[in-house]
């Protein structure tokens, strides 16, 4: 895809031509990646593709059931659809456990996950203020930081504890690399925010219980809000591995004095949950997510910065797919999945003819996982994905990798929430392609 050529000038405000400027080659970019020929198995998309089938049944039962002429009416107010807000909260009741109850009122409905991200930026920073982000991290929290707010992304370099990345899951150096960072930062009083995924999105764990504590009590600390984007909440597929642990489930709950011990010092007004269908889900194309936040202001911003933003259609879907009766059973069932399909990819790039050319790292939870390969002389990142395309198979750069690898190594990432068959197959082809 050509990168169209700028527009004439005095066509766009200069806030808008900078942004254009620095993210049409990023958005050309993006375009072109990952595209897969007919006939190629695509493991670089990062989708739940385990569970589109049961969607495919869901979404037809909601339409035929229980939709209304209300359905098409004008969403009121700004701050989303009550029934799917209702059906928002009683979900992080059941799976999140949080200390406080959550309400319909303390959740904002936003078109997915980045909408959410975009509007919690805009609310919380001004223009040249900083968002600290452990890292790796995802490479997503840079534009949208960027696009409204026209704030920062500080990475704070969270370096391995032992050269075996696959052991390590660098928890014990993530408030060093905080401290390190909000310290070296310019003008720390622009900091505003600290913003991580759990699980850890690309490293495809679970923060443990402590960390997460330490991290929130790092912002209480240096008076920082704290985002918490736990998307891929309900996909931890390692029963022996560290547990998601939302930060809704580690606040004091004020009413409740005598279980304050092992929570975190924050105020629960400075700590915002992330959420959309996308991962869980594997609903991307739904577009449908939340901000909650126990702060009337934050919910206020983020719902004036994203009004009428999530269709009647998706919100009625959202509800329905919420309060399903069949919700448990299926989240259950594609965790099982996951697990499946990690053993099969550890199975087939595990052969002793790949030895020392490519290592996987360890995964417990997510829809993909990383793979630490060896590069062979004068071989190039670019060159792994090229002869992968050859052979039939997609497999996706590993971004923000680049300060941790050594000379001769590239990281790349593999889908692995596919049907068994169809990923087990572009492995192969995968695999022919290292050799």
């Amino acid at each position: 895809m050509a990168t169209p050529p700028p527009p004439p000038p005095g066509e766009l405000s200069k806030r808008m031509g900078t942004t254009v400027k620095t993210f049409l080659p990023i958005a050309a970019a993006l375009a072109s990646r990952g595209k897969a020929a007919p006939g190629d198995i695509n493991l670089s998309d990062g989708e739940n593709s385990l569970m589109k089938a049961q969607m495919v049944g869901l979404c037809k039962e909601a339409m035929d059931k229980s939709i209304t002429q209300d359905t098409f009416a004008n969403p009121r107010g700004f701050v989303g659809d009550e029934a799917m807000k209702e059906a928002l909260a009683q979900y992080f009741t059941t799976y999140f456990h949080p200390t406080i109850p959550v309400t319909a009122d303390h959740v904002v409905a936003t078109a997915g996950s980045g909408n959410a991200l975009d509007a919690l930026f805009f609310t919380l920073c001004d223009p040249g203020d900083n968002v600290l982000c452990p890292v790796p991290g995802w490479w997503g929290y840079g534009p949208y930081s960027r696009f409204h707010a026209e704030a920062n992304i500080i990475p704070a370099l969270v370096k391995p504890v032992s050269p075996s990345w696959p052991a390590d899951n660098l928890s014990s150096a993530i408030i060093p690399a905080l401290e390190e960072a909000y310290k070296s930062a310019p003008d720390p009083t622009r900091i505003k925010a600290v913003i991580t995924s759990n699980p850890n999105n690309p490293m495809m764990k679970c923060w443990p219980k402590d960390v997460v504590r330490q991290m929130m009590d790092f912002c209480q600390k240096h008076n920082l809000h704290y985002i918490s984007d736990e998307v891929f909440a309900n996909t931890v597929f390692d029963p022996d591995a560290d547990q998601f642990v939302s930060a809704l489930s580690l606040l004091k709950n004020p009413d409740k004095p005598d279980t304050h011990e092992g929570k975190s010092t924050i105020e629960s007004s400075m700590v915002h949950v992330v959420w959309s269908t996308t991962k869980d889900f594997g609903a991307c194309g739904i577009r449908s997510g939340c901000v909650l936040s126990y702060h009337h202001l934050v919910r206020a911003g983020v719902s004036f910065a994203t009004p009428w933003q999530v269709s009647t259609l998706a919100a009625h879907f959202t509800s329905s797919l919420l309060i399903s009766p069949s919700t448990p059973a299926l989240l259950s069932s594609v965790r099982s999945k996951l697990a499946t399909s990690y053993k099969v990819c550890r199975q087939v790039l595990s052969a002793p003819e790949l030895s020392g050319r490519i290592e996987l790292l360890s995964t417990t939870a997510g829809l993909w996982t990383l793979a630490l390969v060896t590069l062979k002389a004068d071989e190039k990142l670019q060159d792994i994905i090229a002869n992968g395309k050859k052979k039939g198979v997609v497999v996706g750069a590993a971004n923000g990798f680049e300060p941790f690898l050594r000379p001769g190594q590239a990281m790349v990432i593999i889908t692995i929430a596919l049907p068994k068959d169809v990923l087990k197959e572009g492995l192969e082809r995968f695999k022919a392609s290292l050799l």
